[in-house]
């Protein structure tokens, strides 16, 4: 007759689960701004470089399509600046790839203590459960917030199927990555 489950081991697990799903979705968060951040600073080259092109070719070809282009690419520049002011994709990115490597140390330290929790007593794996939902409540607190579109990308890696409740497949894929 087999035993029911250990309640504690049973939230331990589930933590696990959820703090690998955030991990992996502020990797993707990390992965949305970094390649937003690439594509601001490509677009701040070329509306410079037309601005440069056309200020520099107005003079030489006495052009007023040119000195008229350099002038609205110049406002566009300008328009340009001030909106990098306002957001920070790359210290968002930043900020998410910290988050992540930190739910990763915390999800690797749930993995240890399930992988310890046979040979632990209920209050010993208690109190390592507790002292890391410590942990992660001070974590989710600290961290920026993700995304929806992160967190289905990090559905998607990871293969799950449900939010916040895994199958044993699901812990074995989790466990093993």
């Amino acid at each position: 007759m087999d035993s029911a489950p250990d309640p504690a081991l049973t939230e331990i697990r589930n933590t696990f689960g959820r703090v690998a799903y955030t991990h992996k979705t502020h990797e993707k968060d990390a992965e949305r701004y970094r390649d937003q951040a690439r594509r601001i600073k490509i677009a701040n080259v070329g509306v410079i470089g037309v601005t440069a092109s056309a200020a520099i070719l107005a003079p030489l070809l006495g052009s007023v399509v040119a000195a008229w282009t350099a002038a609205g690419t110049a406002v566009v520049a300008v328009v340009f600046a001030a909106f990098q002011l306002s957001f920070d994709p790359a210290g968002d990115a930043n900020a998410h790839t910290l988050a992540a490597k930190s739910y990763l140390a915390l999800r690797n330290e749930y993995r240890r203590l399930i992988a310890d929790a046979s040979g632990l007593d209920a209050s010993d794996l208690r109190a390592r459960r507790d002292s890391l939902a410590r942990q992660l409540d001070h974590l989710d607190r600290t961290a920026p917030s993700t995304s929806p579109q992160a967190y289905e990308r990090a559905r998607q890696a990871l293969g799950g199927t449900e939010e916040l409740t895994f199958t044993d497949a699901e812990y074995g894929r989790l466990l093993e990555g």
